[in-house]
């Protein structure tokens, strides 16, 4: 479900992101949509995780868009690889990519989300002859009835992963 969409889907190659060849940020409300839908008649749980590159624009700005390009290309396969079955890897915008994880607590997202920031730090891509390494904040947010619609789902999870950045760029004080 990961490398193409879903079978039953109406999506075609040239409605999925052309970079990352992932769904876009539309087909993601859709199938977020249908997921909430089945996991409030089944009551099996439902998560959805944020995953945003932390300093992109300076990639950008340092390398250049054709440097940045690779590095999410690069990102996107090894997002894959954590990606389980029956899950959806999303891009919903830039540098910040959506992973729905139908049938997931919190716990076990929490715990993938840790596995997939972990593998990718310790990744380092090379760029024109130098070497870089991404990171990337985390935000988690799971279905319940505060959360039962794509919008407060999306929210719930953008907020959590705000406060992670915000975390990461905090100076650190001094003893």
């Amino acid at each position: 479900m990961v490398d193409a969409p879903p079978a039953e889907s109406t999506y075609s190659p040239s409605e999925l992101d052309g970079l990352t060849g992932l769904h876009k940020q539309h087909q993601l409300v859709g199938l977020l949509d249908r997921e909430l839908q089945t996991a409030k008649i089944s009551g099996k749980p439902l998560s959805l995780v944020m995953l945003d590159i932390d300093r992109f624009k300076r990639i950008n700005d340092t390398y250049g868009h054709l440097a940045g390009d690779q590095l999410l290309r690069e990102l996107v396969q090894r997002l894959r690889a954590h990606v389980p079955p029956g899950a959806t890897l999303a891009r919903q915008a830039g540098d910040k990519f959506a992973l729905l994880l139908p049938d997931t607590d919190p716990e076990r997202a929490a715990a993938l989300a840790e596995q997939i920031r972990t593998d990718v730090a310790g990744h380092t891509s090379t760029v024109d002859g130098r070497a870089l390494t991404l990171t990337l904040s985390v935000g988690i947010a799971q279905a319940d009835d505060a959360f039962c619609t794509v919008d407060r789902l999306i929210a719930a999870a953008d907020h959590q992963l705000i406060a992670a950045k915000l975390a990461h760029h905090r100076p650190r004080s001094s003893p």
